[in-house]
Formats: structure tokens, C-alpha cells, sequence
């Protein structure tokens, strides 16, 4: 049997929320239990569960004073603008360069397919923890995290390995899916009116922003606009909305 590995104490909704709790606080400072708490709206004992998990993936600094990484703060920053494509990109980073976790991946891939209750079993086991309702909980937050990436699919009951589809066709789509793909993109928090109010006057204050110009084929001019203060995450998490944009409303195939 391998080391111990920690796994996580509570479903995955509560666990993203813990992750927003500590990548949300202010960066460099030791978050303490009772502000994660109030926070993430999760009880103390649970937060405690998941320390270890965070630790061991390296989304939270070791010791008794605890704060997010600069991994856990960039997960947290896209669990907050809801950029779900950086979300999956950044787990799977992390189950990439973890072994326990890639190797509960290879397993399904060994097997060929796995039913929930076996799999669930097989986590807990190999992790080394005490089989109980808290560790079978974790393994089948862990299960979920696979899923969302796409690493694993669940159909009838049975979980094997995703099949990667790589010449995926692209979508004609109609008026009504490109009114219902603005809405979406329209709604994601960074494009939202009230967040880019401070937008209308840019012009008037060229020295807080970056402004680039892009003439398109059409003539009509598009524009990025970025505060001279925007952070290194800050930009990245915009090269992820252009992404979103170009996938959901242009139907585009980006090439990773």
C-alpha cells in the first residue's frame, strides 16, 4: 500500500465552494476557519475535511496557516467568472501531475468499464483512508471531478474511460441558437452591463486602459479594452472568454 492520500470531505459543490472561499481572500494572507466559514457558507468541520485533500493537490499551503496557492487562486478566479473551460483545464493540470489521481483515471482504462459502487470502493481502498460514509463521499467527489473534465463517462450505471473525439464537426446554427449564444455570453459575469460600466468612459481616461482597435472585414471597428492595472489572471481569464466566444457564438474548433 502506497501513502496515505487524503481525500476530499464533502460533495463537489461544497469543495468548489471551500476552493472560491480560500482563492477569493486576499492574496498572501493566512485565511482563518471562521472566514472560510462565513465565506463558503460551509461549517468549520467541513472545511477541516478538505484541508488535506487541498494541500496534497497543491491548491493550499501546508501548515497550521493556510492560504491558496497561486494554482488555487487562478481556480478560484475561473469558478468566480464562471469560465468553465479554464475550470476543466486547470483539474486536469491537476490530476495530471498527481499519481494517485491518474492512476484512479488508468483504472477505469484497465478495467474497461467499472459500475459506481465499485469504483467508489476501489478510491477509498487504494487511498488508504478507513472506508467510511465521509471517505466513500470523497471518492465520489473525486469521480466527479473526472467527469467534468471529461476523463471519465458514466452511461447505464458504468463508468470507462471518455473517448476523445478529435475531428468533431462543426454546428450550423440559426438565428435562434446565435440570440440564445449572445444571451449566454451576454450574461457571463465579466461581459455583464453593471460590471463594464466602467467602460463607457474609457476614452476619457486613456491612461487607466489599454485599448487595441481591430477594423474587421465588415469595416465596423472591434475593440479590447483592458485596465492598465488588469492582473496576470486577469488576462488570462479574458483569453479564456475570447475562447468561450469563439466556440459558443462562432462555432469554431480551437486547437489546444
Amino acid at each position: 500500500m502506497s501513502d496515505m492520500f487524503k481525500l476530499p470531505g464533502s460533495s463537489y459543490k461544497e469543495l468548489q465552494k471551500i476552493i472560491q472561499a480560500y482563492g477569493t481572500s486576499k492574496k498572501g494572507s493566512v485565511v482563518q476557519l471562521d472566514e472560510l466559514s462565513q465565506s463558503s457558507g460551509a461549517p468549520s468541520t467541513v472545511i477541516s475535511r478538505n484541508n488535506g485533500f487541498l494541500v496534497q493537490i497543491k491548491l493550499v499551503t501546508e501548515g497550521k496557516k493556510k492560504s491558496a496557492t497561486d494554482l488555487g487562486r487562478k481556480l478560484a478566479s475561473a469558478y468566480v467568472n464562471d469560465i468553465e473551460e479554464k475550470v476543466c483545464r486547470i483539474w486536469k493540470e491537476i490530476i495530471d501531475a498527481n499519481d494517485f489521481l491518474s492512476r484512479m483515471v488508468n483504472t477505469v482504462r484497465i478495467k474497461g468499464e467499472m459500475d459506481k459502487a465499485e469504483y467508489v470502493n476501489h478510491i477509498v481502498y487504494s487511498s488508504g483512508v478507513t472506508s467510511s460514509n465521509n471517505s466513500r463521499s470523497g471518492a465520489g467527489t473525486i469521480i466527479e471531478i473526472f467527469k467534468l473534465v471529461g476523463m471519465v463517462e458514466e452511461r447505464d450505471g458504468k463508468f470507462t474511460v471518455a473517448k476523445v473525439k478529435p475531428n468533431e464537426e462543426v454546428q450550423t446554427i440559426d438565428s435562434g441558437q446565435v440570440n440564445s449564444t449572445t444571451e449566454q455570453v451576454n450574461s457571463h459575469p465579466i461581459m455583464n452591463k453593471n460590471n463594464a460600466s466602467n467602460l463607457k468612459n474609457e476614452d476619457v481616461n486613456k491612461e487607466e486602459y489599454i485599448t487595441q482597435p481591430y477594423v474587421c472585414e465588415s469595416g465596423k471597428t472591434a475593440k479590447i479594452v483592458i485596465p492598465i492595472d488588469a492582473t496576470e489572471d486577469d488576462v488570462y481569464a479574458l483569453r479564456d472568454l475570447l475562447e468561450i466566444i469563439m466556440k459558443r457564438k462562432f462555432k469554431m474548433r480551437i486547437d489546444v
